[in-house]
C-alpha cells in the first residue's frame, strides 16, 4: 500500500522572503474579511431595529388566499384600511421570508417587552385561580353528602362513598335469632341498633350514656341517674333484663346480669339495682342492650331478617353506610367464592384451612381475641411457688415465642395476665433465670438449682398438673418441662384424665396447673382469685378493687394490673384470636379488642379516593 500525501503544496520549498510576504497577504485578507462581515452584522442589526417599529399582530390568510393558490394575501396591523395601503400581495415563493420575517419581529418584540410578558402571566395565573376557586365551590355545593373524610393507619386520609352497603358474612352461625345468639360480630352490630347504660374503653374508663351518673352503695347495691336526654324510663329497663334473663345462656349478655334481684325506681330520674351476691365490678355489665321503641337516638334498626340473611338500616348515626347486611353461610366454600366475587365485604376466620382457600386474592386482615386463654396458674400452699424469684424463673425460662410458633402462629398470641386488654412485660430471657435465682441464694448443683431453706437443701423440684385428655395441653407442658429443665429446674409431670385432674385440684397436690381461662371484656378476676394471691402485695390490691367506688374503678383495675404483672401472679402462655378479613376498599377497622371490631364504627366504609 502507497502512502498518500494530503495537501502537497505544503510540503514545497520556498525562500525565507516569499514566505514572510505570504504571511502578510493572508494576515491582509484576513482583516479585509473582518470588515466585510462587521459591515454585513451592522447592516442586519440597523434592519432588525427598523422593523422592530412595525407592529404584526397575526398574520391571516383569507378564504380568497386559500382559492388562489398562487398568491397569499397579508393584513398587517389587523386594520382594514384599504388594498392600496396596507394589503400586498405575495408570491408563494416568498411565503417562508414573510414568516421568517414575521417570526424575526415577534422576538424583538418579546424582547422589548419584558412587563408585558409578566403582565400576561400574571393574569393566567389569577384567571386559573379565579376559576379553581369557581370549581371548587360548586363541588362543594354538589356534592358534599357523597364523601367523608377518615385516616388510614398509614395515615393517609381517604374519602369514602356516601350511603354504602356493607356486607358481613359469617359461617357456622349459632343462631339468626340477635337474642339468642353469641356470635361476636352479630352482637356487636346490635349494639348500634339499641341503647346502653354505659359503655368502656380498652382501659376500663366508663362512657355514660343512658346512664349519666353512678353510685355504688355496696358491693350488692347500685343508685344509677338516668339522663333525661336519653327519655328511657325504667320500665323498658326493666323489660329489657327481663327479656335477656328468659333466653338465658343463649343471650350473650345473661351471665353478666343474671344475678340482678331487683330493679327499684327511687324518683323518675333514680333507679337502684340490687344484686343477689356481691359484684365489685358490676358496673362493667350495664352494657346490655335497652330495648326502647322509636328511640331518636339508636344508630341503626333491625330492618328485616329473611332466611339466612339479617339487614339493619342506618337511623341516627353519621356514618356513610346506609345499610349493614349480615348473611349465614352453612358452606365455606360459597363463602371465600362471594368474598373473592366481591359480594361481601367483611368475614372471620379461625383456622389455617380457611385462609387458604382465598389463595392469591388481595384482601386485608386484622385479628381479635376471642376469649379462650392458657395459662400456668400456682398453687398457694406450695413453698416454691410462693417465692417470688421461682415464679420469675420459671417465666424467663418458658420460650413462648418458639410454643406459639410450633403450635400455630398464625392464630395464638402471648399474653402474660388475665385480661384480654393487657400488655406483654416479661420475654423469654435465660440470662434472667440464672440472675434472679442467684441473688437469692439458689446455687446449681448438677443441672438442678439448690437452696439452703430451714437448715435444709432445697432442690428447685416443681409439679405441673394436665389434663391427659387435652391434646395440646399436654403437648405445651411437655415443652414447658423441657425449657424449665434446660434452666436448672426439675419437672414432674402429673397428667390425670378428667375427673382425677378435678380432684387433684382441690387437694392442691401440684405447684403449678396448665389450665384454660375465659376472659371477656369485663375486668372481673374473682373466678380465679384463690390462685392469684400469691403474697399480700396482691390480696391488697385486689382488696382496694372490691371496695373502690365507681370513679375510682378505672384507676384502681389497672393498678391491679401493675401488681399482678410485677408479683407474676400468674403465667401466660397464650390467648387464641380470629382473623377480620375484609375487602381492601373498605377503611376504618382498627382498634380491635374483645367484642370490640367495629370499634368507631362511623369510621368505617367503602374507599372512594385516597389524598
Amino acid at each position: 500500500m502507497s502512502v498518500q500525501i494530503v495537501y502537497p503544496d505544503r510540503y514545497k520549498k520556498t525562500t525565507r522572503k516569499k514566505s514572510i510576504k505570504n504571511k502578510e497577504n493572508i494576515r491582509k485578507e484576513l482583516r479585509k474579511q473582518e470588515k466585510i462581515q462587521k459591515k454585513i452584522k451592522d447592516k442586519k442589526i440597523n434592519e432588525s431595529k427598523k422593523n422592530t417599529k412595525k407592529e404584526y399582530s397575526y398574520i391571516k390568510f383569507t378564504n380568497e388566499d386559500v382559492k388562489n393558490k398562487d398568491k397569499i394575501s397579508v393584513n398587517i396591523n389587523n386594520k382594514k384600511l384599504g388594498d392600496n395601503k396596507l394589503k400586498k400581495e405575495y408570491d408563494i415563493s416568498n411565503k417562508d421570508k414573510v414568516f421568517k420575517t414575521f417570526k424575526n419581529n415577534i422576538k424583538s418584540k418579546k424582547k422589548n417587552l419584558p412587563i408585558l410578558k409578566v403582565s400576561i402571566c400574571i393574569f393566567f395565573i389569577l384567571s386559573i385561580g379565579i376559576i379553581s376557586r369557581i370549581i371548587v365551590k360548586r363541588y362543594d355545593k354538589e356534592i358534599p353528602q357523597d364523601t367523608a373524610t377518615v385516616s388510614l393507619d398509614t395515615g393517609e386520609n381517604v374519602s369514602l362513598v356516601q350511603d354504602s352497603i356493607l356486607k358481613i358474612g359469617m359461617s357456622k352461625l349459632d343462631n339468626m335469632d340477635i337474642n339468642k345468639s353469641r356470635n361476636i360480630v352479630l352482637n356487636e352490630i346490635n349494639k348500634l341498633t339499641n341503647l346502653r347504660l354505659i359503655e368502656f374503653d380498652s382501659e376500663y374508663n366508663i362512657i355514660y350514656e343512658v346512664a349519666e351518673k353512678i353510685e355504688k352503695i355496696s358491693n350488692k347495691e347500685y343508685l344509677i341517674t338516668l339522663n333525661n336526654e336519653y327519655k328511657v324510663n325504667i320500665d323498658e329497663i326493666k323489660k329489657s333484663v327481663e327479656k335477656i334473663k328468659q333466653y338465658g345462656n343463649s343471650n350473650i349478655y345473661y351471665e353478666n346480669i343474671c344475678k340482678i334481684k331487683d330493679i327499684t325506681e327511687i324518683d323518675k330520674q333514680t333507679i337502684k339495682f340490687t344484686l343477689t351476691q356481691d359484684q365489685p365490678y358490676f358496673v362493667y355489665s350495664l352494657d346490655f342492650p335497652i330495648i326502647k321503641e322509636n328511640s331518636e337516638k339508636e344508630k341503626y334498626k333491625l330492618l328485616s331478617t329473611l332466611g339466612n340473611e339479617i339487614k339493619f338500616s342506618r337511623s341516627n348515626s353519621k356514618s356513610t353506610v346506609q345499610e349493614i347486611t349480615f348473611k349465614k353461610y352453612d358452606d365455606i366454600d360459597n363463602l371465600i367464592s362471594e368474598f373473592k366475587n366481591k359480594k361481601i365485604d367483611i368475614f372471620t376466620a379461625s383456622s389455617d384451612s380457611i385462609m387458604s382457600l382465598i389463595g392469591k386474592y388481595d384482601y386485608s386482615i386484622k385479628k381479635y381475641r376471642d376469649g379462650k386463654t392458657l395459662f400456668l396458674l400456682g398453687n398457694n400452699n406450695s413453698q416454691l411457688f410462693s417465692m417470688k424469684e421461682v415464679r420469675k424463673a420459671i417465666l424467663y425460662s418458658i420460650n413462648r415465642d418458639k410454643i406459639i410458633t410450633e403450635l400455630n402462629t398464625n392464630f395464638i398470641e402471648k399474653i402474660d395476665i388475665p385480661y384480654i386488654y393487657s400488655d406483654i412485660k416479661y420475654k423469654y430471657d435465660t440470662y434472667g433465670v440464672g440472675n434472679v435465682l442467684t441473688s437469692q441464694g439458689w446455687i446449681k448443683e448438677s443441672g438442678v438449682y439448690v437452696k439452703k431453706i430451714d437448715d435444709k437443701n432445697v432442690k428447685l423440684e416443681i409439679t405441673i398438673l394436665v389434663n391427659s385428655e387435652d391434646g395440646t395441653k399436654v403437648t405445651v407442658c411437655e415443652k414447658i418441662k423441657y425449657m424449665l429443665e434446660e434452666n436448672g429446674i426439675k419437672v414432674n409431670i402429673k397428667s390425670c384424665a378428667q375427673d382425677d385432674f378435678n380432684n387433684a385440684l382441690k387437694q392442691k397436690d401440684y405447684d403449678l396447673v396448665l389450665a384454660d381461662i375465659y376472659v371477656n371484656n369485663i375486668p372481673d378476676i374473682s373466678f380465679i382469685e384463690e390462685y392469684l394471691k400469691v403474697n399480700d402485695i396482691v390480696s391488697s390490691a385486689i382488696n382496694i378493687v372490691k371496695n373502690s367506688n365507681v370513679e375510682e374503678l378505672p384507676k384502681n383495675i389497672e393498678s391491679l394490673k401493675s401488681i399482678l404483672s410485677n408479683e407474676v401472679a400468674c403465667i401466660g402462655i397464650y390467648a387464641t384470636n380470629t382473623n377480620v378479613v375484609y375487602q381492601t376498599n373498605v377503611a376504618g377497622i382498627k382498634d380491635i379488642g374483645y367484642m370490640n371490631i367495629f370499634n368507631n364504627f362511623e369510621d368505617i366504609g367503602k374507599i372512594q379516593s385516597t389524598n
